[in-house]
């Protein structure tokens, strides 16, 4: 492991796509260390301290990447990532999970659809990568919606047009 840890500081640091984040955790110092993590490339993000707060914030900030930690009071990340699947949201989400709980990160993943999990305090590197996985594939979906409404139109307006 620690091999592989030296390899990817030695790669040359890549410009990130940007994208829009929301960063959802009780704990104040996580929020502020992963956004901190995020100022120094082209991300937007926004900060909620429970699941409550994130669907608040979901209302006017159209995320590309949801990271939100598992275990909160009032609404933790499994009631918001249920919440967000019943309502047919899309937007990848990034389970947190504290050291030791992988199996419940797991458990989100599979059972809610979360885009993956990330252990706490996270790896700068891991996070970006991740989370510039996670837009692309937001980026790829949305792109595929355009293209199945392309094609819908084109079948109905294909019946409009005729040759005299």
């Amino acid at each position: 492991m620690t091999a592989h840890l030296a390899r990817m500081e030695q790669m040359p640091q890549l410009p990130l796509v940007p994208g829009r984040i929301l960063i959802v955790d009780d704990d104040e110092r996580q929020r502020d260390a992963m956004a901190a993590i995020l100022s120094d490339g082209d991300f937007e993000t926004r900060l909620a301290a429970d699941g409550e707060v994130a669907l608040e914030q979901l209302a006017g900030f159209n995320a590309d990447v949801i990271v939100a930690d598992l275990v909160m009071p009032r609404m933790d990340g499994f009631e918001l990532l249920r919440h967000l699947k019943d309502r047919g949201d899309l937007t990848p989400a990034i389970a947190l999970t504290g050291f030791g709980s992988i199996e419940k990160a797991l458990s989100a993943v599979h059972d809610l659809k979360a885009f993956w999990y990330l252990e706490k305090p996270v790896e700068p590197r891991a996070f970006k990568a991740l989370l510039e996985r996670a837009i692309l594939y937001k980026r790829s979906l949305q792109k595929t919606d355009e293209l199945k409404r392309d094609l819908s139109l084109r079948g109905v307006l294909g019946d409009l047009v005729g040759i005299s």
